[in-house]
């Protein structure tokens, strides 16, 4: 009975380096993270790209999709935020930063310069 259960047993995940891609990677998961950035970085330029050509629909589409995933990138948000600014539609930009600042680890939103922009806008959205 031992021998069938062990048979039947579902197979553990591979340790060590995997090749996928033409890439090697330390575990399945590490690959699928790279893979989840490759994804939402390309939907980025996407959207920056419909941004660029004023289809600003698509943009926000593309964006929202972006932070529904928790992309940590600051592209979208960036994005986001001058459309809803010109929109005039300031709580959804504060919406956009707050879910920028819950996606980021805390030690690079503290740190890293280009963040500043962002607890400016929101100062200014939420003292009027």
């Amino acid at each position: 009975m031992g021998f069938l259960k062990n048979l039947l047993a579902p197979k553990k995940q591979e340790e060590g380096p995997i090749k996928r891609e033409g890439q090697y990677f330390l575990n399945e998961e590490e690959y699928q993270k790279w893979k989840f950035d490759c994804e939402c970085t390309d939907l980025c330029e996407k959207g920056l790209k419909a941004q660029g050509n004023g289809d600003i629909e698509e943009a926000i589409q593309i964006y929202e999709l972006l932070l529904s995933k928790n992309f940590e990138g600051t592209a979208p948000y960036r994005g986001l935020c001058e459309v809803y600014h010109k929109q005039k539609k300031y709580q959804d930009e504060i919406r956009v930063i707050k879910q920028l600042r819950k996606v980021t680890p805390k030690e690079r939103y503290k740190s890293g310069n280009k963040y500043r922009w962002y607890d400016k806008r929101y100062e200014e959205l939420t003292s009027k």
